[in-house]
């Protein structure tokens, strides 16, 4: 496949994703957005990883999550869900998020804090696309969203203190790192 051409238009992004594999899409005029979006899909379609049936610019499913889990809208860059009534994958992307304001910086920060696997720009999304595959080939473990037992915390604590939360974010959180090119001890990959 060859090297993503940044999209100068929303139009011209859209048809990317679509070429990527993606069955609709809706960047909202966010341009900035649809770039970063875009360049990490291809890193994993690349790779032979299919990618979200829909990807969504839209603030609205942030705003009741972030009420749900008491922070802030601004607090949650993307996620991933699964839509029970169409059977279908879901990237939601957030455009409020403080994140989309200057991508580097941010995972920069969350990697150097060890919040977060990688400082790669295309690590929230990556992260997303990990939930996706864990979804993918094990979709009943993926609901159900297993603690890690005080054994396994101090592995998952390797690759980030976010992956130290659930089965779910330790899966994410590797996937991520992995596709940055981070190399990983033998303890988490087992």
């Amino acid at each position: 496949m060859p090297a993503l051409i940044r999209s100068s238009t929303i139009q011209q992004a859209e048809q990317e994703a679509l070429k990527l594999g993606v069955k609709s899409v809706d960047y909202r005029q966010r341009l900035d957005i649809a770039n970063l979006v875009n360049d990490a899909l291809e890193a994993v379609v690349q790779r032979g990883i299919s990618s979200p049936d829909h990807l969504k610019v839209d603030v609205q499913y942030f705003a009741k999550w972030a009420q749900s889990l008491g922070v802030s809208t601004n607090d949650l860059p993307a996620a991933f869900t699964f839509s029970r009534k169409t059977g279908k994958t879901l990237i939601y992307l957030n455009p409020q998020a403080t994140y989309w304001i200057n991508p580097a910086a941010e995972v920069l920060q969350e990697y150097q804090a060890n919040r977060w696997s990688s400082d790669h720009p295309d690590h929230v999304i990556w992260h997303e696309l990990g939930h996706l595959m864990f979804f993918r080939q094990a979709s009943t473990v993926y609901w159900l969203n297993p603690l890690l037992t005080r054994l396994e915390i101090p592995v998952a604590a390797q690759v980030s203190q976010y992956a130290t939360q659930s089965l779910r974010e330790f899966i994410a959180e590797t996937f991520a790192a992995l596709l940055a090119g981070r190399s990983l001890p033998a303890s988490v990959l087992s």
